[in-house]
């Protein structure tokens, strides 16, 4: 009997084997990656992990939501046991994450209405959101703000460049419709005149 629970207990008596992995994230989405081990870890670690992410020692899991992008990463991951520490390598790559603009539409102007602003919002990047106007006959713009030019129509792009976590925002369009402008006469009454009056002068404006 002795005999047998020693090779029983030598059986057991193994370091874990740690299987290479590979997984993909992305900057502000959750993440979750199992180390894979044999032999029956007690605890489990992993260094070089991208800012955002944690290892659970107990289950191996690595987890959180990741901060910076990583284009390719080799991350050290290990587990161990009574009998030793078996390590491998966890290739993690964490994506750019998307960013959208919100930018409203815009109400019909009149030709002689005042400069007014533009208020999309943007992505986390923290990048400014930029305008551009199709046709600087009708508007042309300034930072955010509008001058009316002429009456037509024309297309307000808004867009947003990306940085070394996020994408370029995809550009919103918004249509801008600008109708002339009223105009009145003023013309008074004419008195009443004899055909032999000599001539007069109209004075409408």
């Amino acid at each position: 009997n002795n005999r047998i629970d020693n090779l029983q207990l030598n059986a057991i008596a193994s370091a874990p084997v740690v299987t290479n992995g590979n997984a993909t994230g992305t900057v502000g989405n959750s993440f979750s990656y199992f180390i894979n081990a044999t032999n029956s870890p007690a605890s489990y670690a992993a260094s070089g992990l991208p800012a955002g992410l944690s290892t659970n020692t107990s289950t191996g899991e690595i987890s959180g939501t990741p901060t910076v992008a990583v284009t390719s990463s080799s991350v050290n991951i290990s587990a161990s046991n009574s009998a030793g520490t078996g390590s491998g390598v966890l290739n993690l790559t964490i994506n750019q994450a998307a960013q959208t603009i919100n930018f409203p539409s815009i109400s019909t102007k009149t030709f002689g209405d005042p400069i007014f602003t533009l208020n999309a919002t943007g992505g986390a990047s923290g990048n400014p959101v930029l305008y551009a106007s199709s046709n600087n006959a009708v508007a042309s713009i300034s930072g955010n703000t509008v001058q009316i030019n002429g009456a037509g129509t024309c297309v307000i792009t808004a867009s947003q460049a990306g940085n070394a976590n996020y994408l370029a925002a995809v550009d919103v369009n918004q249509s801008l419709t600008v109708n002339q402008a009223v105009q009145t006469i003023s013309f008074s009454p004419l008195p009443s005149k004899l055909i032999t009056d000599p001539p007069f002068t109209l004075n409408a404006t």
